[in-house]
């Protein structure tokens, strides 16, 4: 993965960025993602910045955890992996208040497709003993929509804390395909 942050103007400041994950057990190993965002001060005598973003995430999740033992045996999961995408538009403002605390304020959309979902120790038939590894099943395809607050506030000498508030409507698109699997889980 790269990113950089570039000022423009002294107001403008724009911040991209992209990755690239390779996993040969995917039927297309090739993951890519990206991220723009351009932020601007509205007036120069008023600390409000007004930002803007977009990205593209693929993911297998658990893949960065799922690392191969160097020695023993060692098997895969019953099912392969599919990628999970995640597309997010998002427009925020932020203000100082008060010397050391920023609120920001903030509106989403994202598009999620593929959501993955992994299941451990489960049986697939009543009764049946658990089969020791896990499953992994796709949940559908979903779009959220909402907004969140933040307050933040420096702490020490370059170090920040923050609480975050985020409320989402989730909507499903389309029909689950691995509806069975779930649903024994």
């Amino acid at each position: 993965y790269a990113e950089d942050s570039w000022a423009i103007l002294p107001r403008l400041t724009v911040v991209t960025g992209g990755r690239y994950a390779s996993y040969d057990y995917l039927p297309d190993p090739s993951l890519f993602g990206g991220r723009l965002s351009v932020s601007y001060q509205v007036m120069p005598d008023d600390p409000l910045r007004l930002r803007v973003s977009g990205s593209h995430r693929e993911l297998a999740p658990g893949a960065e955890e799922f690392v191969a033992p160097t020695s023993g045996m060692w098997l895969p999961p019953e099912r392969t992996f599919r990628p999970e995408k995640v597309d997010t538009v998002e427009i925020a403002g932020e203000r100082p208040v008060g010397r050391d605390v920023v609120v920001a304020l903030r509106a989403f959309r994202q598009q999620i497709d593929d959501q993955l979902v992994t299941i451990f120790g489960a049986s697939m038939a009543e009764g049946a003993q658990p089969v020791g590894h896990y499953h992994v099943a796709s949940a559908g395809d979903f779009e959220n929509y909402g907004w969140g607050v933040t307050v933040s506030r420096a702490v020490v000498a370059g170090t920040r804390a923050s609480v975050d508030y985020t409320m989402t409507d989730t909507q499903r698109r389309g029909q689950v395909d691995d509806r069975r699997a779930l649903w024994f889980a």
